[in-house]
């Protein structure tokens, strides 16, 4: 009798083990590209509102190395609950642009081991978000190297894209949104790697061009570079009446500004030399990215050259890279933390966070 227990207790136990590993196979198989992993970094990169909606893309790379597509999370903002995951087209997502129930969103791609750019992961999808469903507009192929900064003259439904082809080479094209197709690259623009804004008002394309901030002109195909330049510009961005360049040579970081109708740079306030700028209406964001803790400083264009007026808070992970904002909360992703900063943009003061 004993004996016979045993054995059936022993069997049993085979059965079990042998059932937890079918189960244990099955749900390794059964995952989802597109569901984020809680044990990895997400790396979230561009943010932007729709609404009560946050339009969160994710890098997620593994070493710096691009080895998966990226993902565009959508969140309810005011329940802080995450709505669904898209799986992009592409790789690396680096940049994107919001527009008519429309999120375009530029995807860096994968770097070889030589350090050129696989152009076949590298692109431009667009997101239909009635429908959650992303598409290729073009391909690293049809741009000719890795898609970077992006920016859209929507009454002429042309988008303008950065292109990586080497280091120091970054050209501008312009795409054709109706037709799907690549145009020639923009004239004397070398390395636009600083960043890309397109004046809505004054119909014309801001470029961060390595050698200094120029100015394009769609109607006469010109490009004019803008007075009064110390620093290669590094990151570009608009208010409703303010261009803000943030210039820096790795050393040095300044933010400077200009009348979007004017083309000479003035002013200068001193950041870390590894900053990004954003706007939302008259309210201006600096990310500051250190070795440790980024930090969020906020201030009114009203109020832009007075450096007292600046609040500037500790941020608790490092690399901030975006800002955007619904109402009094403004939403920052960091490339670093596998959820969403929420702060007061009154004060500039963090608050709560959204888990990714």
């Amino acid at each position: 009798m004993t004996q016979r227990t045993t054995l059936a207790a022993f069997r049993r136990s085979i059965l079990v083990s042998f059932t937890a590993i079918i189960l244990a196979l099955f749900a390794c198989s059964s995952n989802n590209d597109d569901s984020p992993s809680p044990s990895v970094t997400l790396n979230p990169s561009t943010i932007k509102a729709s609404g009560d909606t946050l339009l969160v893309t994710l890098q997620r790379l593994e070493n710096w190395a691009a080895t998966k597509p990226g993902l565009l999370v959508r969140i309810k903002a005011s329940t802080k609950t995450v709505i669904d995951t898209i799986q992009l087209n592409f790789y690396n997502p680096s940049s994107s642009v919001l527009s008519n129930g429309k999120l375009y969103v530029s995807l860096q791609g994968a770097y070889n081991e030589d350090y050129s750019i696989d152009v076949a992961k590298s692109g431009i999808a667009v997101v239909d978000l009635a429908t959650g469903i992303s598409k290729v507009l073009v391909t690293g192929t049809q741009l000719g190297g890795g898609a970077g900064d992006i920016a859209l003259d929507e009454a002429n439904q042309i988008l303008y894209a950065s292109v990586s082809v080497s280091f120091g080479n970054s050209p501008v094209k312009p795409i054709n949104l109706a037709a799907k197709t690549v145009g020639d690259a923009l004239p004397n623009i070398p390395d636009a790697s600083g960043g890309l804004v397109f004046d809505k008002a004054g119909k014309k394309l801001f470029i961060g061009d390595k050698p200094g901030l120029k100015v394009y002109d769609p109607v006469a195909n010109t490009t004019t570079t803008v007075g009064n330049q110390d620093l290669p510009p590094y990151s570009l961005t608009a208010t409703n009446s303010l261009l803000l360049n943030f210039t820096s040579d790795y050393t040095t970081g300044e933010l400077r500004w200009m009348a979007l109708n004017s083309t000479t740079l003035s002013g200068a306030l001193s950041f870390n030399q590894d900053s990004k700028v954003y706007a939302a209406g008259e309210n201006i964001f600096i990310l500051e990215r250190a070795q440790g803790l980024g930090t969020l400083s906020c201030i009114s264009s009203q109020s832009i050259g007075d450096a007292s007026q600046i609040k500037q808070k500790r941020l608790e992970a490092d690399n901030p890279y975006e800002v955007a904002v619904i109402g009094t909360k403004g939403y920052i992703t960091l490339h670093d933390a596998n959820y969403v900063q929420i702060f007061d943009v009154s004060t500039c003061t963090p608050s709560e966070k959204i888990d990714l």
